[in-house]
């Protein structure tokens, strides 16, 4: 299966195709298990949020940064009130600047799949203070756009990339195969991405992945953060919400569009999810002109 032509595969939208960067600010709200060949930091600017990467999870605290390697299968889910901000850079940012070898020294490592595990940076860190500084500055200079702001975001990311390698040791940068695990719940993943209305259970997809119900959903529940059962409902709902306020499709229809079979409990989880009825997220033409 090629990954990077799943379904589950995510391309980012850049506001400037020609410079793929971009700052993405979230408050309460979930970032689904997804992946994409980026580079990708996360920021907690206040609050706490659980980072699950490949299996492996990550409470990633007020004022601290996990970085997630391009191909890691990833997703975040707020600890109550938080707000997070994800800073991607594509691939294609640095193009041409890896002809340099002393620049390329530096970038190779951190911009390819499969050549580190995450990383989580706290205060106890010592050279925390040094890239919490270039967060800071990477965020205020993609705000602002000011005249030669690319280029300016481009060497402090080189400086970033720099600085954590001069404080990593060297057999840090590693080949890390991804686990057959991982891979497995990816294919799941893509799997519910395509038939998600359709009556899906733990057995059916423990079966799609030769797996006992057992280890598929301890297998599951560690990639992803959440069950099987809570993972598809979230997707559901998610699905349900972007009809609800790209559509004139009538409420009533929507539950059965998406994997529901009682409207009242669409309406119920709904509710419970997002603190509001349906209704309110069906924006009328009138409104807002």
């Amino acid at each position: 299966m090629d990954l990077t032509n799943a379904s589950n595969f995510e391309h980012i939208s850049f506001n400037d195709i020609t410079f793929p960067f971009n700052c993405f600010y979230i408050k309460n709200s979930n970032t689904l298990p997804h992946w994409h060949n980026h580079f990708e930091m996360v920021f907690s600017q206040k609050g706490s949020c659980m980072v699950y990467i490949n299996g492996s999870s990550f409470l990633v605290s007020e004022n601290q940064l996990i970085i997630i390697p391009p191909g890691s299968l990833h997703s975040i889910f707020p600890q109550g009130s938080c707000s997070y901000c994800a800073i991607v850079a594509g691939e294609s940012l640095f193009e041409g600047l890896v002809a340099d070898p002393h620049i390329s020294e530096v970038l190779t490592p951190f911009m390819s799949i499969g050549f580190y595990p995450p990383l989580h940076l706290s205060e106890k860190d010592r050279v925390f203070k040094k890239c919490f500084l270039l967060v800071h500055e990477l965020q205020r200079e993609n705000d602002q756009k000011r005249n030669g702001y690319g280029a300016r975001i481009k060497s402090q990311m080189i400086i970033l990339f720099s600085v954590l390698q001069e404080s990593l040791p060297s057999e840090f940068f590693k080949k890390n195969k991804l686990p057959d695990s991982t891979r497995l719940i990816k294919y799941s993943l893509d799997y519910l991405r395509i038939h998600y209305s359709e009556r899906i259970t733990v057995n059916d997809m423990s079966v799609y992945c030769h797996l006992s119900i057992q280890h598929f959903s301890r297998l599951f529940k560690a990639c992803t953060g959440k069950t099987f059962v809570e993972y598809l409902t979230l997707f559901r709902l998610e699905k349900a919400r972007k009809i609800l306020i790209g559509t004139d499709i009538p409420i009533t229809q929507i539950p059965d569009l998406v994997g529901f079979c009682n409207s009242n409990y669409f309406c119920r989880l709904y509710k419970k999810y997002y603190g509001h009825p349906p209704s309110k997220d069906r924006i009328k033409p009138s409104e807002g002109g």
